[in-house]
């Protein structure tokens, strides 16, 4: 009794092992949600394979697989969270890909906020009068660390710092003023594009802020996780973000 027990328990980590292998999970950026999952749909009904979406702020994401966090593959955000995790994982740069660029626009839920002069302190007063930009976390989100740049590169930061309600996300910050919890907000032009409820009333030269890339990654060089970095760079892939308003 006790060999079939034991001949029962492998056969069941057989199972378990070959269900594990058919799985991939991918940690993503929460900008690239709507895309990521048009992506991954496909992919799976191609490979047959379950792909596990995890959405979250690129510095959040990459302290959880510096931390043991079982990703496959990462798309960051911007650079600086990317080599973060190239290096708690010693990665080698072939395991590394650029998917597009994007860029950062300033948006409004209250249809009687014009498009105004962004260098303007006088007019960011006005309209911040009775409400707060939302931003990402400038310290640490992506989103919040372009915002940053962009407008001290403006010289209006110093004098609206005060009137930023950061959060943690590039998705939060486009929910905040669906809700209309806020009048202004900065947020990710393809976030912008998606929704009926914002609109855009001023994009930021990209020369005001560092690049705006997507690099992705494989983190646990399975052949999988191979496959899907090289999906992630076929055409069809590419035609697929630039319809979301991404560039490649």
């Amino acid at each position: 009794m006790a060999r079939i027990i034991s001949i029962t328990l492998f056969l069941f980590s057989l199972i378990n092992v070959a269900q594990a292998a058919e799985s991939i999970r991918i940690f993503a950026a929460s900008s690239m949600t709507n895309v990521v999952n048009n992506i991954a749909d496909t992919f799976e009904r191609q490979h047959g394979v379950k792909v596990v979406r995890v959405f979250g702020s690129s510095s959040s994401l990459a302290r959880q697989i510096a931390s043991g966090a079982p990703a496959d593959v990462y798309i960051s955000a911007n650079q600086r969270w990317m080599e973060y995790v190239q290096k708690s994982k010693d990665l080698s740069s072939r395991n590394i890909t650029t998917l597009a660029s994007n860029a950062i626009v300033l948006v409004s839920s209250d249809p009687n906020i014009p498009a105004f002069d962004l260098t303007d302190q006088k007019a960011w007063s006005v309209y911040l009068a009775h409400s707060r930009l939302v931003v990402g976390q400038p310290t640490s989100v992506p989103l919040g660390i372009y915002s940053k740049q962009a407008l001290e590169k403006l010289e209006v930061w110093s004098s609206i710092r005060k009137k930023i309600a950061p959060v943690h996300n590039a998705r939060v910050a486009l929910t905040l003023l669906e809700r209309k919890e806020a009048k202004l907000g900065i947020i990710y032009k393809t976030d912008a594009l998606l929704s009926d409820a914002v609109t855009i009333i001023g994009e930021f030269p990209v020369e005001l802020h560092d690049s705006i890339e997507y690099p992705a990654a494989n983190i646990s060089s399975t052949q999988l996780a191979k496959d899907f970095l090289k999906y992630l760079e076929s055409e069809y892939v590419s035609n697929i973000l630039i319809s979301y308003g991404f560039l490649r």
